[in-house]
C-alpha cells in the first residue's frame, strides 16, 4: 500500500472509530481556539478576460476558514484552486474580474487599497509557495532575509530583526546559529522551514499553503506537514492548503473542499468528505488510489472541462456515470448532508427531496 493510500485509510479508520456511520458524527471538535471566523467567501467568482475570450477559474465559491483549523482545497491541475487561493489574497492579476465578498477579520479585501493589502498579506497573512529556491535570493544570507522582511513593515533595528528571526527559525527546527548561512547551503526540507519561518515572524492568522510539500520527498513532506499542524496547534492559525495530493489532504485537513471545474463541488470535516463522499468526482478521486492488493486501476474517464467554454450545467456531467438530462441543463443546487457537509450534485438534491417527501 503506497503512502497516499494509508494516510486515507487511516482517516476513513478514524472515521469508524468516531461514528461516522452516522455523518452528523463526523465533524470536527472545536478547537480550545474556538470558532473565530478568519475569512468568508461569498458567492466568490474569478474570470480572466483574453482577448478572445473569458476564462471562468473560479465560480460562485463559498467558504469559511477558522482559527485553529486547516482547510484543504482539493483538485487536479487547472481546476481553479490556486487562483482561488490567490483571488482569497487579491492577488490576481490587474485586469481580473473578481465579483462576490471576501471578508477578512471584518475588512472587505476587495475594498482594501494597495497599501493597506500589502500590510495586510505581510503581517495577518502569509503566504508559502512550492519551490523555495525561487523565492530564497541566492545572494543573501538568511539573516538578511529576515531583516529586509521585518523592516518593510515595521520600524525595527537589524539587530532586533534578527533576533525576531532566531526566535522563527528556532520554532520550526532550524537552528538559530544558521543564520549567516546561504540558501544553498540548506536542503530542500531545511529551506521550506525557513520559507514557513519567514511567514511566521510577522505572527500571522492566515497560512496560505500552494504545494509547499510538492517537490519534497515522502519522509520530509511527512516532517514538514507535521510541523504545520503543530504550529496550528500552537498558535491557533488557520491554514489553507492548496494540493492535488490527497495523502497530504488526509494527513493534515480538518476541513476539505473538493474543487473541479472552477466550482468547490464537495466540502465538509476530513472524515465526512473521505469516509462518506457525496459527490461522484469525489468519489472518482478516492477510487483512483491504489491499495495495497489492488489487481485494476481506477481512473476517471475523459477530460476536464475547458475553463474558457464552461458547459451550462454540472461541470462533472461528460465524465459522470450517474449523469442526467438535468446535469447537462443547470449547476446543482447546494446540499446540505450536515451542519459541515455540503455538495452540489443534481442526485443528491433529488435523493434529499424524496427524503423529505417520504416523511
Amino acid at each position: 500500500m503506497n503512502v497516499e493510500a494509508v494516510k486515507i485509510e487511516a482517516v476513513k479508520a478514524e472515521a469508524v472509530k468516531a461514528g461516522a456511520r452516522n455523518v452528523e458524527a463526523a465533524t470536527v471538535e472545536p478547537s480550545e481556539f474556538g470558532k473565530e471566523t478568519v475569512l468568508s467567501a461569498r458567492n466568490l467568482s474569478t474570470y480572466y478576460r483574453t482577448k478572445r475570450r473569458v476564462v471562468k477559474a473560479c465560480e460562485a465559491v463559498n467558504l469559511d476558514l477558522y482559527r485553529g483549523e486547516v482547510y484543504s482545497l482539493v483538485g487536479e491541475s487547472a481546476c481553479g484552486k490556486s487562483t482561488l487561493g490567490a483571488t482569497l489574497m487579491n492577488l490576481v492579476p490587474d485586469g481580473t474580474e473578481v465579483t462576490g465578498e471576501i471578508v477578512f477579520r471584518g475588512r472587505n479585501v476587495l475594498t482594501l487599497s494597495k497599501e493597506e493589502l500589502r500590510r495586510l498579506r505581510g503581517t495577518e497573512i502569509a503566504l508559502i509557495f512550492q519551490d523555495p529556491m525561487t523565492r530564497l535570493d541566492p545572494l543573501m544570507t538568511i539573516e538578511k532575509h529576515f531583516v529586509e522582511a521585518l523592516q518593510s513593515h515595521e520600524p525595527i533595528s537589524r539587530r532586533e530583526a534578527a533576533l525576531r528571526g532566531a526566535r522563527a527559525l528556532d520554532a520550526v527546527g532550524v537552528p538559530p546559529s544558521r543564520l549567516r548561512d546561504y540558501p544553498h547551503q540548506f536542503s530542500g526540507g531545511m529551506r521550506q522551514r525557513i520559507m514557513i519561518a519567514l511567514a511566521l515572524v510577522f505572527e500571522p492568522v492566515l497560512l496560505v499553503s500552494d504545494e509547499a510539500t510538492t517537490s519534497l520527498d515522502v519522509v520530509v513532506q511527512a516532517q514538514i506537514l507535521h510541523l504545520m499542524r503543530s504550529l496550528k496547534d500552537r498558535y491557533g492559525l488557520a491554514i489553507l492548503n492548496i494540493t492535488h495530493d490527497l495523502g497530504v489532504v488526509a494527513e493534515i485537513s480538518d476541513k476539505v473542499g473538493v474543487m473541479y471545474g472552477g466550482h468547490v463541488v464537495e466540502q465538509g470535516t476530513a472524515l465526512e468528505v473521505f469516509h462518506r463522499p457525496a459527490h461522484p468526482y469525489t468519489g472518482g478521486l478516492l477510487n483512483s488510489v491504489v491499495h495495497m492488493g489492488t489487481t485494476q486501476l481506477s481512473w476517471i474517464d475523459g477530460m476536464p472541462p475547458d475553463l474558457g467554454s464552461p458547459p451550462p450545467g454540472c461541470p462533472y456531467a461528460d465524465r459522470c456515470d450517474l449523469e442526467s438530462a438535468e446535469c447537462h441543463r443547470s449547476f446543482p443546487p447546494e446540499s446540505r448532508l450536515s451542519a459541515t457537509h455540503r455538495v452540489h450534485c443534481h442526485r443528491v438534491a433529488a435523493g434529499l427531496a424524496q427524503g423529505r417527501d417520504a416523511q
